[in-house]
């Protein structure tokens, strides 16, 4: 939640597009190794596939969470 809506929803002040692009499988490998776990046995199908599904959502939402707090800062800084 920001401001008492859901964080999705919450637009960003001066956003800027960069325009880049990338497939679910990159996601996939970000997140597996933003948290640690190994890459092979991510492949593998080691992990439960409930586990990686938590992980690759937390991974987006941990990173929508760190550009909301900077846009935070930005809004207070002006």
């Amino acid at each position: 939640m920001r401001a008492g809506s859901p964080i999705e929803d919450h637009p960003i002040k001066d956003q800027i597009n960069t325009g880049i692009q990338y497939s679910m499988r990159f996601g996939e490998i970000d997140a597996c190794i933003a948290s640690g776990m190994d890459w092979w046995k991510w492949e593998t199908g080691f992990y439960p596939i409930e586990m990686k599904t938590e992980i690759v959502a937390w991974h987006k939402m941990n990173g929508l969470i760190k550009l909301h707090a900077q846009d935070a800062v930005n809004r207070k800084r002006k």
